[in-house]
């Protein structure tokens, strides 16, 4: 980035952030490089679409308040790798604006401390998103009115009327979880408890879990919305079988479109480890063969990284789930504890949701009933109705095609 001369009030100073994308290289070009041979790099796109462009700053007034503000938000965008919820590509700073909006440019003041900056910045890029989700969007704001009929507007602690109240129960809900994945949830949460504007939506956001669950329903989860890095798969012994196994998955992420169950960027070939998601997504290699399989314990994997990303909702399934299966085992078809048992109620029904989604009914009920491990809790998710309506109600579904 270089500075340019402070403009005149009719000439802006414009200056651009390239965006970090960029050719992934193929492992032949790799191996020539003399790059390490275990590491493969597999490209995928974000959904729902991020801007990717040159992020373009703005100064409507050229003052030192607003390039100190740019340089500002130069450096926590890229602290905190929050180009991955760039929707829009263009930036204003106005030191003039009584508060930051989203459109039809997205503006930001001259005030903030580097974590409101983070909060602020972030809650107007996802607005981009957010308007460009009509149907879902909608969707969602009709579940918010059943919920809190009596939303109110400005005078009640709410946005500018009813309407814009309950879209901004959206927003801020992904406000918090973007905010949460760059600085942590503990700071997050101390910026909008200490916001003045939108109380009453904070209230609702910070402290009701339905708001999260109704999102989450709809696809607006902070971790969906995201852009996808390349996908780094490491092999622990580079053996044949686990090479093998790391070029069947980069064909099959690509022929099936997985990109959009990426929800962690690094994964683990191991072929002396069982399949697990924490803390690095680790695949064995006796799926080799059986593509179906692979595709199932990769998409198992990742989404337990989706449930890890709502807490309250996940407790609250859980809970409900312990009053309808009060026998349910930790051994014995379980998952090595009752508390396991119990989430994967949760992750194997998400599974059965994207599986159906990718190979049809019953060819993915077929492949779940096939497994030797965990068979209470595949018989539940497959035969009981209650599992899935427990897990919907908390927002628990796959991500959509």
């Amino acid at each position: 980035m270089s500075w340019s001369d402070v403009p005149t009030p009719e000439q802006p100073t414009t200056w651009t952030r390239a965006s970090s994308s960029g050719e992934i290289p193929t492992p032949a070009q790799r191996a020539r490089s003399g790059a390490t041979p275990w590491l493969m790099l597999i490209a995928v796109l974000a959904s729902p679409p991020v801007a990717g462009g040159e992020l373009t700053f703005t100064t409507a007034n050229g003052s030192a308040e607003e390039r100190a503000t740019v340089e500002q938000l130069q450096r926590l965008i890229a602290e905190h790798d929050l180009e991955r919820w760039q929707y829009t590509d263009e930036v204003l700073v106005d030191e003039k604006a009584a508060i930051p909006f989203s459109h039809p440019v997205l503006t930001m003041n001259t005030d903030g401390r580097d974590d409101h900056l983070v909060a602020t910045y972030l809650h107007e890029q996802l607005h981009w998103w957010v308007s460009r989700a009509a149907a879902a969007r909608e969707a969602a704001i009709a579940e918010h009115r059943e919920l809190f009929p009596d939303v109110p507007g400005r005078e009640g602690g709410g946005a500018r009327d009813s309407y814009s109240s309950l879209l901004h129960l959206i927003v801020c809900d992904l406000e918090l979880q973007a905010t949460s994945m760059a600085i942590g949830e503990e700071r997050a949460r101390a910026v909008l408890e200490s916001l003045q504007h939108y109380p009453w939506i904070y209230e609702r956001v910070l402290n009701d879990p339905r708001v999260r669950a109704v999102n989450a329903r709809h696809g607006f989860l902070a971790i969906l919305g995201q852009s996808r890095p390349p996908l780094e798969v490491e092999l622990a012994h580079d053996s044949e079988g686990e090479r093998r196994t790391a070029e069947r998955l980069r064909e099959l992420i690509a022929e099936h479109h997985l990109e959009r169950f990426q929800l962690t960027e690094k994964i683990l070939i191991d072929e002396r480890s069982t399949p697990h998601s924490h803390p690095v997504l680790t695949l064995h290699t006796r799926h080799l063969g059986a593509d179906e399989r692979l595709i199932s314990a990769y998409v198992h994997e990742q989404l337990h990284w989706m449930e890890e990303a709502m807490t309250a909702q996940r407790a609250a399934a859980k809970d409900r789930l312990r009053e309808l299966f009060p026998d349910a085992p930790s051994e014995g078809g379980g998952a090595g504890g009752l508390d396991g048992t119990l989430l994967h109620l949760i992750v194997c029904d998400l599974e059965l949701q994207a599986m159906t989604d990718l190979l049809g009914a019953e060819p993915a009920r077929a492949l779940l009933a096939g497994k030797t491990y965990y068979q209470w809790i595949y018989d539940k998710v497959l035969h009981d109705p209650r599992v899935r309506e427990v897990n919907r109600e908390w927002g628990f579904v796959a991500p959509p095609g």
